[in-house]
């Protein structure tokens, strides 16, 4: 990902609500809320626009199973 870019997530994840994080922990625990609409939605759209103040590094992470996800490299453009 880079830093001033927007992404658009389309999620379709029954039982497993889709969050940006910045621990790789499952709960509500550590969400990444700056710049993200709709955190934890198991169907519907999530959207992130990368701050320039973002981690170098982000994770996504299903809230039930840290096992459903993985790494978001944050670059600068």
């Amino acid at each position: 990902m880079y830093r001033g870019q927007t992404y658009t997530f389309i999620i379709n994840s029954p039982g497993n609500p889709f969050s940006i994080k910045t621990a790789r922990v499952a709960g509500t625990l550590d969400r990444y809320t700056i710049g993200v609409s709709n955190s934890a939605v198991e169907s519907g759209t999530i959207t992130f626009t990368v701050g320039v103040n973002s981690p170098d590094v982000l994770y996504y992470v299903s809230e039930n199973s840290v096992d459903t996800g993985g790494v978001f490299h944050v670059l600068d453009i």
